[in-house]
């Protein structure tokens, strides 16, 4: 994830050194795996902070490390309730790359428009939304669930959890600021609520 540049601000192009809860969260998610299997002992790592602290360069990191690594032909989601904000995402992963192209090259990926891919191993990173159903029928290893708070329904996390299901290895992000909605049927807080406790 060092590898990897700031994409933003003054700091531009240089090399983002990760913050001890940065440095925790990814630890926590990728280090502890069942001795047996090797999938991993915790599937699901949810982010709220505020705005400008890092969990969307964290996220799109991770999302870029599954990319890199895989080799069963991976499948990597960059989802939300609206396509502007799926992209979000995918698009700082997009500039990460463009801006260490030696990265790029090194793993074999390839950063197209709407996509980006590793062709030896039949990998791709795609954005999507709830809008024309498009986070239907797709079987991921990693999905980056951003601005949960913003969710109008469950439907977009219920389905995106079920489709992770599917694969024993796939790992879930959620990252989003705190929103304003704790009503009971507000999904972003009933997913704060559980990570809280």
């Amino acid at each position: 994830l060092e590898l990897l540049p700031h994409v933003e601000g003054p700091k531009t192009g240089e090399p983002c050194i990760l913050e001890p809860w940065q440095v925790w969260s990814v630890l926590t998610a990728y280090s502890w795996v069942n001795k047996v299997s090797r999938y991993p002992r915790f599937r699901r790592l949810t982010l709220f902070l505020a705005k400008g602290q890092g969990k969307t360069f964290l996220a799109a990191g991770m999302a870029l490390e599954t990319l890199a690594r895989g080799k069963l032909g991976e499948k990597v989601y960059s989802a939300a309730t609206t396509r502007d904000q799926a992209g979000l995402s995918f698009q700082t992963a997009r500039m990460m790359l463009n801006l260490k192209p030696e990265v790029r090259d090194h793993f074999g990926l390839v950063v197209e428009q709407h996509q980006i891919v590793r062709p030896g191993s039949g990998s791709h990173f795609k954005s999507i939304s709830s809008e024309a159903g498009s986070a239907e029928g797709r079987i991921p290893a990693f999905i980056l669930e951003d601005e949960i708070h913003a969710h109008k329904s469950r439907d977009l996390h219920d389905n995106l959890r079920s489709m992770a299901a599917k694969v024993p290895y796939s790992r879930q992000v959620v990252i989003s600021t705190a929103g304003f909605d704790m009503s009971p049927q507000a999904i972003g807080y009933e997913v704060f609520c559980y990570a809280r406790d």
